[in-house]
């Protein structure tokens, strides 16, 4: 079984110190993401009031909602992954800038992209 975790570089990375602010990747301190949730959580946090359409898949549900929505949606899925966790919000080291795929791989959903260090 998967297990839920947020990866930058290969490294895990906590994910009470991730933020959400889409902008370009193109920052020559962008790093690559993945964020891995195992099936027995995808449908708790990307479709918990059934409002993917019948006969779409989630990943392009969530791919749609990503493009329309962005760090709205995506900030939100991070939050809930956080209390699921039952993790606090704690001092931010870096900032989802791009989700660049969403894929259901049959034993969790990933979402991939660029990160940048959070900067104050």
């Amino acid at each position: 079984m998967e297990l839920l975790t947020f990866r930058i570089d290969g490294e895990e990375i906590p994910i009470e110190t991730i933020w959400v602010h889409f902008q370009g990747g193109e920052s020559p301190n962008a790093r690559p993401f993945c964020l891995t949730v195992p099936l027995e959580h995808v449908k708790c946090l990307f479709n918990r009031h059934g409002n993917c359409p019948s006969g779409t898949s989630l990943d392009t549900y969530w791919t749609a909602l990503v493009s329309e929505l962005g760090t709205f949606v995506v900030g939100g899925l991070i939050k809930d992954i956080r209390k699921l966790l039952q993790k606090e919000q704690g001092a931010f080291q870096w900032v989802i800038a791009t989700v660049d795929e969403v894929k259901d791989t049959g034993e969790a959903m990933v979402l991939r992209g660029k990160v940048v260090p959070f900067v104050r």
